[in-house]
């Protein structure tokens, strides 16, 4: 297993992405820290909860998992997160910074400053907050893996998605940034464009998929990229913002 006995935090991962990466690693082995807002099913909404995905791992026989609730937003509950982990497990091998999102699309003109600091807060600063709080024990590990979500509209110009586009811009220059920053302390720091995966939020706002037509994957697809990530350190593979599309191809195994 190509995970075995490593402990890995991801953040979202009640549902959707999230918890497709964090199956995968458990069935590589991995004890998983499943860490969102939605602690029980009932506390949101859509479907999914950090305790259905720390069974579903659990169902496993291979790796632990735990769950804590932890709004990535706060400081205090990231600093929670990490100190609780450590002393679960003992260390942080891997990090994803899963976490993110957008809200309803509006033009920049109609944008209230409310609004761009609830999109900046929650893609930019607490991708920030988390790897500034989780370096100091991999840097006395001498060793990590941070992967960051990215997205396309990192590069894109999606009319109306402003606020979103400059955050995952942002934040693929922190993550390239920091893999220079941490490359001489044995920890890799990559970010991962997913691209159109059919999530449960997706099923809620469009149960017949006409809106999202093209997002046919479902989260699992996620799992052979996000897996062969987590393997990379500092001298493997680092300051890399990588499409899953090009998985083989133009990174990861077999590619040129």
């Amino acid at each position: 297993m190509d995970l075995e006995g490593k402990v890995a935090i991801v953040t979202g991962a009640s549902r959707g992405i999230g918890k497709g990466i964090a199956l995968a690693y458990g069935a590589q082995g991995a004890h998983v820290v499943v860490a969102s807002r939605t602690a029980s099913s009932g506390d949101s909404a859509l479907p999914g909860s950090n305790d259905e995905t720390m069974a579903a791992i659990n169902a496993l026989g291979l790796g632990r998992s735990m769950t804590m609730t932890c709004d990535v937003t706060k400081e205090e509950d990231l600093q929670n997160l990490v100190a609780q982990t450590v002393a679960e497990f003992g260390r942080i091998d891997i990090f994803v910074n899963n976490a993110g999102g957008s809200f309803r699309p509006a033009p920049l003109a109609d944008l209230t400053v409310t609004r761009w600091d609830r999109v900046m807060d929650l893609n930019l600063r607490a991708v920030m907050l988390s790897c500034k709080t989780l370096i100091p024990v991999m840097v006395a590990q001498k060793s990590g893996n941070i992967l960051n979500l990215s997205s396309g509209a990192a590069i894109s110009s999606s009319p109306a998605m402003i606020a979103y586009n400059v955050a995952k811009a942002a934040q693929d220059r922190l993550t390239i940034c920091l893999a220079e920053e941490l490359k001489d302390h044995g920890i890799a720091v990559n970010g991962y464009r997913p691209g159109l995966v059919r999530t449960e939020g997706m099923d809620s706002v469009d149960p017949d998929g006409k809106m999202f037509s093209d997002a046919v994957d479902r989260p699992p697809v996620v799992g052979p990229s996000t897996v062969w990530l987590a393997q990379q350190t500092a001298e493997t593979f680092t300051g890399q913002i990588v499409d899953r599309g090009e998985f083989g191809n133009t990174w990861g195994p077999g590619s040129a």
